[in-house]
């Protein structure tokens, strides 16, 4: 990476976060108790399918690989370890980029990869795409001339991360998370819950959706809580129109649902968890040039007691909502959910640590397609 004279050499300032785009692989996390086994072989299963290839990563031995390998779009490969750097480097034809001073105030500081983004604007040109501190800062504050870019546009700080709630699908579109909608969606699965008992009173499964339906209105009430109380309101939608100023199409989308859970206690919102986060995705493109959307399946659906016979019959649920709603930019059949392993799926894990499956895998962009 080329870099002026006076700034020191680039070591933690991740640049990271791909959009959609044809890749050479993804590497995924080698963390046994999180379950790598199984989100290797179920995103395999699907990536293999438009030749990308998915791999176990080598040498970095933790969870959220997003923020610790960073492949560079000048074809570099940065690592909080040199070691790391080199081997994947290696592995993928690239060069690695080097430090050589251990005060380089550089270590000190790091943009996570989850709170980070490339992206092309309609104009072709390289745009970064920046999270807030909590201070209300640009993370990339005082460091944009380290980054070769067009622009850097900073979003506010509507989750924990970028990629909590925007999802770059490449073709100068984003999706980004829009809380209301999915109040609607809510509201949409539970109009149908009554509906279908209303209309089916004697049906075997009336019960167990009138259950359902209990369970919605719960969460419906908890939902608008922290829209209100504990999330900075109204971000996402000064996210999406930051975005649309600067030429983007946004396409808003219902992806998210966060709550206190037994794992965080008292309230606040350093302690606000999702419950769902289809916003957290693994994309790319095709050789047909069409977007592919690898996210998480939520373990809401079996809180709630939303089973997959009980959404048959009402004919609706969250996959549902999503896919709904991107469906003019990404056909339906390329729209996947992944679990996990079942005895510890990604959705717990995103509940407890606030991590999904884009934060467990690494994008390798194909550079030479």
């Amino acid at each position: 990476m080329k870099i002026q004279n006076s700034i020191p050499q680039i070591y933690s300032l991740n640049f990271k976060g791909h959009e959609a785009k044809k890749l050479d692989r993804i590497l995924v996390h080698q963390n046994e108790s999180y379950g790598a086994d199984a989100i290797l072989r179920q995103l395999d299963a699907i990536a293999s399918k438009h030749k990308v290839h998915v791999e176990r990563v080598k040498y970095f031995p933790d969870t959220w690989i997003q923020d610790e390998i960073y492949f560079t779009p000048n074809k570099k490969v940065i690592s909080s370890n040199y070691r790391y750097a080199t081997g994947y480097a290696d592995i993928c034809g690239l060069e690695p980029d080097e430090i050589t001073n251990n005060e380089n105030p550089f270590r000190t500081r790091s943009v996570d990869g989850g709170n980070l983004f490339f992206v092309t604007d309609k104009d072709g040109k390289q745009v970064i795409l920046s999270g807030r501190n909590k201070e209300g800062y640009s993370e990339l504050e005082g460091y944009d001339n380290v980054f070769e870019a067009d622009k850097v546009i900073t979003l506010p700080r509507a989750d924990y991360h970028l990629d909590l709630f925007i999802t770059p699908i490449g073709d100068n579109k984003i999706l980004v998370a829009d809380d209301d909608l999915m109040l609607d969606g809510l509201y949409k699965i539970l109009e149908a819950c009554v509906m279908f008992t209303e209309e089916n009173p004697q049906d075997e499964s009336s019960k167990d959706i009138k259950q359902v339906a209990g369970n919605l209105i719960e969460l419906i009430d908890s939902f608008d809580e922290c829209k209100h109380k504990y999330l900075n309101k109204g971000s996402e939608k000064e996210a999406a129109k930051i975005l649309q100023d600067n030429g983007f199409e946004v396409i808003p989308v219902p992806s998210r649902i966060y709550n206190f859970t037994k794992w965080h206690s008292p309230k606040n919102r350093e302690n606000l968890t999702h419950q769902l986060n289809y916003s957290n995705a693994v994309t790319f493109k095709n050789d047909k040039n069409e977007t592919i959307l690898i996210a998480a399946k939520s373990g809401l659906e079996k809180q709630l007691g939303l089973t997959d016979t009980i959404a048959k019959k009402i004919g609706i649920d969250f996959e549902n909502l999503f896919r709904e709603s991107v469906s003019e930019h990404i056909r339906p059949e390329n729209v996947h959910f992944i679990e996990g392993d079942r005895r510890r799926p990604i959705s717990s894990i995103l509940e407890e640590c606030k991590g999904g499956l884009h934060c467990m895998c690494v994008e390798v962009p194909d550079y030479y397609a």
